[in-house]
């Protein structure tokens, strides 16, 4: 029937391949519309079905989701520091599973909680009430500020090494058309 095909075309493409654009449309790259057409998939569902797979933890590869589909176990200070690392990055969700090894449900979760209550919304109040360890220390917060800006600062930096490649390509671009149009006067 209709399952067993659908089963079948999903089965066609490589996992590498289910992976790369599950992956672009969470980071918001692109809209499932879009990447049917770049990846000649024929329909929208298939993509829709790949990413529901992927957020709750099923295996869509081999390898690379497995290893961080339940996360693991966090403090606070940890929420906080991988968020600010995720904004810091403009919302980097899948290289941020990578370097902490989380999970992206816990990097989504943790991500929209913190814009919406700040650091206090990351406590984790499963089983008791809200208790006075509860609150991070005036050294915990300027380590997460020092982190913060570290991180911002390093992505900014790449950013700018990137700007200036492309830049220079094109003032070299721009420098190549000039020569050609001079030397055919």
């Amino acid at each position: 029937g209709i399952d067993g095909l659908r089963h079948r075309l999903m089965g066609k493409y490589p996992s590498e391949l289910k992976l790369k654009i599950v992956l672009e449309c969470l980071e918001g790259h692109s809209s499932y519309p879009r990447l049917c057409d770049k990846y000649n998939i024929p329909n929208v569902s298939t993509i829709y079905q790949w990413v529901h797979q992927y957020t709750s933890g099923k295996q869509l590869t081999t390898r690379s989701v497995k290893q961080v589909k339940d996360g693991r176990k966090t403090t606070q200070l940890e929420r906080v520091e991988i968020v600010q690392w995720i904004i810091a990055n403009d919302m980097d969700y899948s290289r941020a599973m990578n370097k902490y090894n989380v999970s992206y449900g816990q990097v989504y979760s943790w991500t929209r909680k913190f814009k919406q209550g700040g650091p206090e919304a990351l406590v984790d109040r499963r089983g008791k009430g809200k208790t006075v360890h509860d609150q991070l220390t005036d050294n915990e917060k300027r380590d997460l500020e020092v982190k913060r800006l570290k991180a911002r600062i390093e992505h900014l930096s790449t950013e700018n090494a990137v700007l200036k490649k492309l830049q220079e390509l094109e003032r070299l671009d721009a420098t190549h058309h000039t020569s050609t149009k001079q030397s055919k006067l």
